[in-house]
């Protein structure tokens, strides 16, 4: 229902390694809703069960489908085709460009598609080619070589490969180019991204400047300037060029709204106690410390019978700011959480949103397969997904960094010393919660930013009592990360 499909992959391994297994049935096409007026007469929404009059009813509970009832697709339609494709890559030697292809068809040869390549670095396309087509029968397999560049791979760089096979002519059921393929494989990882600002921390001679006040801590430099609440330990503003960045706090964040799959399956007592973990924090120490080279903000609180939680801010003469963060449960008791990260909130200009992770369409840790690591670029409304009933919608996994500017290209980057998922509205979890139809979303005038190291899946099994599988929890256990935030422009 609604936001769904998690752990699709995981059935359709089972069900590929063993020969009398079949299943992977999807139990709906598409969301059965109504359009019907809005009460202004402005336009029109997607009604359900009880928008009538009608009683009893099954609310949404027909909106269940890959598609929505004018056919648009939801994100999770893209997980179904990379899932249900007929052809399989492998890896054979990937520094020397060796693969193996095995048609997974029945009837279909596959000299009727094209095999093209790319070869991306840290997310753009460097090289690329066409291996034209291969004359392979239903359920034969062969191996062929990719023409990469010579000399590539010592490179500094994330290299990933990708190959594809598209339609040559265009069929009945599609244009020629169209995809029905495709692997994707990460060759080289050693992650040089491209910093937002020429200065470097390393060679910066210009001196910083802390101050204490009663409420907090001030640390400012050239063109910029930081302060941290010493009752939180929160950032609670970050000043660039005498443009506050921050509208809301950047703040820890346990808590996340449930999906449709959620609702019924007792999701918000099971993870009650992480709902206001964060409002009822308590401080245990905080203190900060400067040289010429850096300033140290050290925060230690607690989240009351759960866990330790710190930070550590490092704020650099350019204005970078390394956030590291530990989480410490308690006990081995400690219920999981639904997710580990960080909250805040925007300035309402930074519109233009930039990642280099999955995309672009909307990923979940359990539902990502159908998602190509590269760059993206939308709008804060594109990442939005309008599922009939608002919920949980617009995560981006496996990102490297993301950034947020505004028409001047001016504005804030985060970048994981992993991988983080992130969720950029301009409106707030409340605000969906409260929501029956998408059209009774509020929009804010400022963006909410969630950046997490780890978010739990959605889950698909069922909508009436299925939990998420226990792989894709976030167990209450230690977890260290780092998060670098620099301005851009």
């Amino acid at each position: 229902m609604g936001n769904s499909l998690g752990n699709f992959q995981d059935y359709w391994d089972i069900i590929e390694k063993y020969d009398l297994l079949q299943g992977g049935c999807i139990w709906e096409w598409c969301d059965l809703a109504i359009f019907k007026p809005l009460p202004n007469g402005s336009g029109r929404y997607l009604a359900y069960g009880g928008d009538f009059g009608d009683f009893p009813n099954d609310g949404n509970f027909c909106c269940d489908g890959l598609v929505q009832p004018d056919r648009r697709p939801n994100p999770h339609l893209h997980e179904v085709k990379k899932v249900y494709q007929n052809v399989k890559i492998a890896a054979v030697d990937l520094p020397s460009g060796k693969i193996r292809i095995h048609n997974g068809f029945f009837f279909t040869n596959l000299g009727q598609f094209e095999i093209r390549w790319d070869l991306r670095k840290n997310g753009t396309i460097a090289h690329e080619g066409s291996l034209g087509t291969i004359d392979l029968d239903p359920g034969q397999s062969c191996e062929l070589a990719i023409p990469l560049p010579q000399d590539w791979l010592p490179e500094t760089g994330e290299w990933i490969l990708i190959v594809s096979l598209v339609l040559r002519t265009a069929s009945a059921w599609a244009q020629s180019g169209h995809e029905i393929a495709w692997e994707q494989f990460l060759i080289e990882g050693k992650g040089e991204l491209p910093a937002p600002s020429e200065r470097s921390a390393a060679t910066s001679t210009e001196g910083l400047l802390l101050q204490h006040t009663g409420e907090s801590y001030i640390i400012a430099g050239r063109e910029w300037e930081v302060s941290i609440d010493r009752m939180r330990g929160a950032l609670i503003s970050f000043v660039h060029r005498d443009r506050e960045l921050l509208r809301r706090p950047l703040a820890p964040n346990t808590w996340r709204i449930p999906n449709d799959n959620q609702l019924r399956n007792g999701y918000r007592e099971i993870y009650a106690p992480w709902r206001d973990a964060v409002a009822r924090r308590r401080m245990v120490r905080m203190s900060a410390t400067a040289d010429r080279s850096s300033v140290l903000v050290h925060v230690r609180t607690e989240f009351p019978e759960l866990a330790y939680y710190e930070l550590k801010y490092l704020i650099r003469p350019n204005g970078s700011i390394e956030v590291e963060v530990s989480f410490q449960p308690f006990a081995d008791s400690t219920p999981p959480l639904p997710r580990l990260g960080l909250i805040a909130g925007l300035s309402g200009d930074l519109q233009h949103v930039a990642w280099y992770g999955r995309g672009p369409h909307e990923t979940h840790w359990d539902r990502k397969t159908g998602a190509k690591i590269g760059r993206y670029e939308l709008a804060v409304g594109e990442l939005h997904h309008p599922y009939v009933f608002p919920q949980l919608n617009g995560n981006r996994t496996d990102v490297r960094w993301v950034q947020l500017t505004d028409s001047s290209n001016i504005g804030i980057r985060f970048t994981a010393d992993t991988v983080l998922q992130f969720i950029a509205h301009d409106y707030t979890d409340e605000d969906v919660e409260n929501a029956q139809h998408d059209h009774e979303i509020v929009h804010r005038d400022f963006i909410e930013l969630q950046l997490d190291h780890q978010q739990m899946g959605i889950g698909g099994d069922n909508s009436w009592g299925a939990e998420v599988h226990e792989e894709y929890w976030v167990k209450a256990k230690p977890y260290d990360y780092t998060l670098t935030i620099q301005t851009v422009g």
